[in-house]
């Protein structure tokens, strides 16, 4: 079971190797769309690395309203209990 920071820094690589940015820079209030230029596709793309990486299923209502680093943590964290 991934703890809370395990969630957290596993988020971040995903975002870092999908954007090819450093993981340093991330937080969790990091958005998608205005902080990274996420066009639509970046975001399904991002998605699918979610859940192959948190293991978690993020059906397409909950995927609407990810739309930071914070919120898929959070919904990684409330999906796995």
């Amino acid at each position: 079971m991934l703890i809370l920071n395990d969630v957290e820094r596993k988020a971040k690589d995903v975002v870092a190797r999908h954007f090819k940015k450093h993981r340093g820079p991330l937080d969790l209030e990091t958005r998608f769309r205005e902080d990274l230029g996420a066009d639509s596709l970046d975001l399904i793309e991002l998605l699918f690395e979610f859940e192959q990486e948190l293991g978690v299923s993020i059906p397409d209502a909950a995927a609407a309203d990810l739309r930071t680093i914070g919120d898929a943590v959070k919904y990684a964290e409330r999906a796995r209990l």
